[in-house]
């Protein structure tokens, strides 16, 4: 491996590095749980509002110079109520929670707060009143009530018509967990949209019996989905939609006269059994939406409507179910720079969406698409090689970052002792973030130090700064904020851009290259990996006790089973993704050190692991971590020809000067490259990002600026992996 250093200084240089590395190497391989908050996140709120049953922040809206937030109640044991009606048997109380034993003596009643930054205080805006009868004595007396609202789980602000900005806030009804008592009393109270234009006061939009909002406590019109809560609100055109959670999916519903409440209301989508909804953003001057799996293997689906005209909408297919095949639910939608990012459940995947409605995957499993195979952006994994990251819960674009936060379930490992010490560094929430979706940096992987907070349910960018508000197993729900002011440098700066080289251009296939941009005042990197073994594995391995690296009990030996596979083939194929393409990610752990701005070592597992890296300045000091990445990637490789096409596709859409400019850079440098020019070649390529960059905004777009110049400086990469002697130059030609 070639090295940057002339030969004169080459000794001293190694032998000072020597004694920096056996000086930090007790401390640094030390198994290493961050990066624990980079950012340096900062609590406002540790203990549900000093209600632990308070458990989970639901919503969060910036309003008039102070965040409001809604909570959900009692989440866990709302949850096994509600399913107990659904499946018809008594799954209540869930084992190893705190519940009631009655659900119906459950304290429901949730709550909206407000945080005022200028002091730090919170106030109490709103408590749902407890004025619905669910128990009786003999003589129909009411005995018990329950809350009308039992969770807030959607806020927006919308200006009507008359200029009035006005915060809205949608509710969840009890009508799914006493499903069971409101049949009996013949009527179920519908869910709710609070309102209030001055922060202070909420008060529910009317819905007066025999409304369109009154009759919500049945069946929507023309279907059997009985309506359970409004779980997002968006203002759009003129309009505020909102969507409506029911028992058979989600269902579209709109109003240009939200505060009239009534029947100034109306159905937007058709029935929620043809056009399941989950999700739903503004996206490009549209409304575009989620629609859920069907079943096994069928995927998900996203449509688009304006609400343009009048009822009843066009819904239009932006991104098909046969195009997304074993993806299975949208959980998440948010637009970042242009695009709209979507993140999805096991596998907890994100995929982007232009302006002209194609895609693209950015985080998770290659796919299947019209064009051909489609290849992650960044090359890591479903969940960042954690499998039990089941789904991306909430995104926000905060101050050029997106931040992306995970549901972990790690936290069921505490159910089962046995199994503890093999998730426990895995516990609580990961938070990640990326400015252009390709490098992604950690905020926690550990639930910012509270391991029982399993998601991050809300996040709202703010002038005050990102406020992150969480979900806990049995404590209160935590409320976070990363103010304005970057994090104090304590140490070298982190190295830049970290890269795993695509496994479809090394030379070896079990090899795992990684690259990253020079630190000036740096000595020495330090590299570290969480490993990253087959799930069914590593739960193997654990109840057995030690084995053989790699081995797997007989039972899982799929060729010793010809009888079953030949009956049951589904089966044997769903085992086989458990065990080869699941993973349970170690700790990070010190692997190694280099003086050089690239490592190389044989990839661990059969999947990928996870790597960052860290600089170390002659006087010992460290970095925080770099991003994180999948080796081997999986990403596409970045080559000449593939670069030459993007610039050509603009060159076909117009002929732009900068389009045929760059396209000249980069084929001078692929002559300088192939004659072993390399610098030459790095020069070229340095022109054409340059060159870019310069005509954003005049021959190309925002969005076109920034593939371009990434397509360019990961080629640039690319071309200096050949001069250091690890792809060969023929995988970029």
């Amino acid at each position: 491996m070639r090295r940057f250093l002339a030969p004169s200084h080459s000794l001293a240089i190694a032998l000072l590095v020597a004694l920096l590395v056996r000086a930090g190497s007790a401390a640094a391989q030390e198994p290493v749980f961050p990066p624990v908050n980079p950012d340096q996140m900062l609590p406002v709120e540790l203990n549900g509002f000093g209600d632990p049953d308070n458990n989970t922040v639901a919503s969060m809206k910036w309003f008039k110079g102070s965040l409001y937030v809604g909570t959900l109640r009692s989440t866990h044991c709302v949850f096994a109520a509600t399913l107990s009606n659904r499946l018809g048997i008594s799954i209540y109380p869930p084992p190893r929670i705190d519940c009631e034993a009655d659900p119906r003596d459950l304290a429901l009643a949730a709550e909206i707060w407000r945080f005022t930054p200028s002091d730090s205080s919170w106030d109490l805006v709103f408590r749902s009143p407890e004025d619905l009868p669910i128990a009786f004595s003999p003589l129909g007396v009411p005995t018990k009530f329950t809350a009308r609202d039992i969770g807030f789980p959607s806020m927006e602000i919308h200006v009507e018509r008359d200029g009035t900005e006005a915060l809205y806030a949608g509710a969840t009804s009890p009508a799914a967990v006493f499903a069971t008592i409101f049949r009996a009393l013949g009527s179920a109270p519908p869910p709710r949209i609070l309102r209030t234009v001055d922060g202070d006061s909420f008060a529910p939009v009317p819905q007066d019996p025999g409304t369109f909002l009154g009759n919500l406590g049945g069946p929507l019109p023309g279907t059997a989905a009985v309506p359970t809560g409004f779980v997002r609100l968006v203002s759009l055109n003129g309009n505020l939609a909102a969507l409506l959670r029911t028992t058979a999916g989600g269902a579209l519903l709109y109003s240009s006269q939200p505060a009239s409440g009534n029947n100034a209301w109306a159905i937007a989508s058709p029935s929620p059994e043809e056009l399941p909804l989950s999700q739903m953003a503004r996206f490009n001057g549209a409304l575009y939406l989620g629609v859920n799996a069907q079943g096994p293997a069928t995927g998900y689906e996203i449509v688009k409507t304006d609400l343009a005209g009048a009822p009843p909408f066009s819904f239009v297919s932006v991104l098909a179910r046969d195009e997304v095949l074993q993806r299975n639910r949208i959980t998440s939608l948010t637009e970042h720079r242009g695009r709209l990012y979507v993140g999805s459940s096991w596998p907890s995947e994100i995929i982007r969406i232009e302006t002209d409605d194609t895609w693209e995957i950015v985080v998770g499993q290659p796919a299947a698409g019209l064009d051909g195979d489609v290849l992650p952006l960044s090359g890591i994994p479903a969940g960042f090689g954690n499998s039990l990251n089941a789904l991306f819960t909430t995104m926000q674009s905060h101050d050029g970052s997106l931040y992306a936060g995970t549901m972990d379930t790690s936290i069921l490992a505490l159910f089962f002792p046995q199994l503890a010490p093999l998730f426990q560094h895995e516990l609580g929430f990961d938070m990640l973030r990326t400015e252009e979706g390709v490098y992604w940096h950690p905020v926690t992987r550990n639930g910012l130090g509270s391991f029982l907070h399993y998601g991050v349910q809300s996040l709202e960018s703010t002038p005050a700064g990102l406020f992150a508000g969480t979900s806990a197993g049995i404590n209160g729900a935590q409320v976070w904020i990363k103010g304005p002011l970057p994090p104090a440098a304590t140490g070298p700066a982190a190295p830049f851009r970290l890269e795993a080289a695509s496994e479809l251009i090394t030379d070896s296939a079990d090899d795992v290259i990684l690259s990253w941009e020079p630190v000036p005042d740096a000595v020495v990197y330090h590299v570290y990996r969480s490993t990253v073994t087959p799930i069914l594995e590593a739960l193997l391995s654990s109840a057995a006790g030690p084995g053989p690296p790699g081995s797997l009990p007989g039972l899982l030996d799929f060729d010793g089973m010809p009888m079953l596979c030949d009956n049951v083939p589904a089966l044997c194929a769903f085992l086989d993704v458990i065990v080869n393409e699941t993973g349970q990610p170690g700790p990070f752990a010190w692997i190694g050190a280099t003086t050089d701005p690239f490592y190389v070592e044989p990839q661990p597992t059969s999947l990928q692991s996870m790597y960052f890296v860290r600089a170390q300045r002659a006087d010992g000091t460290l970095s925080g971590p770099s991003n994180i990445v999948g080796g081997a990637s999986s990403a596409a490789p970045v080559t000449f020809p593939a670069v030459d096409d993007e610039l050509i596709s603009l060159l076909e859409q117009d002929e732009l000067g900068g389009a045929l400019r760059a396209l000249t850079f980069v084929r001078r440098a692929g002559y300088s490259m192939s004659g072993g020019n390399f610098p030459a070649a790095t020069r070229q390529l340095e022109l054409a990002e340059a060159l870019v960059e310069a005509r954003r905004g005049i021959d190309f777009t925002e969005e076109e600026a920034d593939d371009l110049c990434l397509w360019i400086y990961r080629l640039r990469r690319n071309v200096q992996l050949v001069e250091w002697s690890l792809i060969s130059d023929t995988s970029l030609y």
